[in-house]
């Protein structure tokens, strides 16, 4: 099954894709077993919702396992199209799942920004274990500096510039770097996170596990980390992703300049930075409320322009005549 999957990834346009489908197709493969050979199209259900079940626990993003079964449905397809797969048991894969089911809905895909509530919960996550304090580096650097997961699991302790008090950040999507001002805060977490480290290492977020064939972190083992805080703290679950939306929309909320936001998040465009706005409607209804607030303030002629008006609308819903409304006011 290795060579057909290396097969269906060859026939696929643009580098990217390709990369991506592979590494659907791999995730897949390491849920199912290596030994695809043996593993029929129609298993039980069952074991589709494991590796389902499994993902999410592990604090896969639901819109990234919607991915991976539409990438499993495609491989499906093409077996199908080259005699490979029947057309039942083609069928039987494609229907296994829906998009409209509740761990793929549109609400989830499109990720959420945290509480103020939550967050102050988070911040008071116990650090009496070198894992829990590992997670507090890793949710203090994301939550004031907004950077990627990814970017995270890359950052080198040859990044970090005590006296600058910021860390040079590699977009992981462009290569560009930047340097990002790391707040006292975050500062102390990395230090009290450094003392369970191994210094011959070149990571700055360390993975703890001694046995691990590599100290560097993944995003996989970041998310799940977070979901262990959420449990503890009692708050709903969050992504490393939810924490960079949760920054760009609070800098936003304190009135921060679109353009400083994008510079902070390390956005090329912000027409980006605006897709990670998760304010809810209340706060752009305050904000054109208080709009119109300092305009009245500033002119009160028009105030009472307004309340003349409003007050032959009132009048004209009862059925009064315009003139009689201009006699009686």
């Amino acid at each position: 099954m290795r060579e057909e999957i290396e097969e269906f990834v060859s026939t696929v346009r643009g580098k990217n894709n390709r990369r991506k489908l592979l590494n659907s197709l791999q995730n897949i493969a390491g849920q199912m077993g290596d030994d695809w050979a043996s593993w029929s199209w129609t298993d039980p259900p069952s074991k589709y919702a494991r590796a389902i079940s499994s993902w999410l626990e592990n604090g896969v993003k639901p819109s990234t396992v919607a991915t991976r079964v539409k990438h499993l449905r495609r491989f499906a397809s093409y077996l199908n199209s080259t005699g490979r797969l029947s057309d039942e048991d083609n069928n039987f894969v494609r229907g296994q799942f829906s998009y409209s089911d509740n761990w793929a809905s549109s609400e989830m895909i499109s990720g959420r920004m945290l509480t103020h509530e939550e967050a102050l919960k988070l911040i008071g996550y116990p650090l009496n274990t070198p894992y829990r304090r590992q997670a507090h580096a890793a949710f203090w650097v994301q939550i004031t500096t907004g950077m990627r997961g990814d970017e995270l699991c890359n950052l080198r302790l040859s990044h970090y510039d005590e006296e600058r008090e910021a860390v040079l950040v590699r977009d992981a999507k462009t290569l560009h770097e930047r340097w990002a001002p790391l707040p006292q805060a975050a500062r102390i977490a990395i230090a009290a996170h450094r003392v369970d480290c191994d210094p011959s290492h070149p990571w700055l977020i360390q993975r703890l596990n001694p046995r691990a064939k590599t100290r560097q972190c993944e995003l996989r083992g970041i998310n799940k980390m977070y979901f262990t805080m959420a449990q503890t703290m009692g708050v709903n679950k969050f992504t490393a992703h939810d924490l960079r939306r949760t920054v760009a929309s609070r800098l936003l909320d304190q009135g921060e300049d679109i353009s400083t936001v994008s510079r902070v998040l390390g956005h090329r465009s912000a027409t980006t930075t605006m897709k990670y706005d998760r304010r809810p409607e209340s706060k752009r209804r305050a904000a054109v409320e208080s709009l119109e607030s300092s305009l009245l303030e500033a002119a009160p002629a028009m105030a009472q322009r307004l309340g003349n008006l409003k007050y032959y609308l009132n009048v004209r819903d009862k059925g009064m005549k315009g003139s009689e409304v201009e006699r009686n006011h």
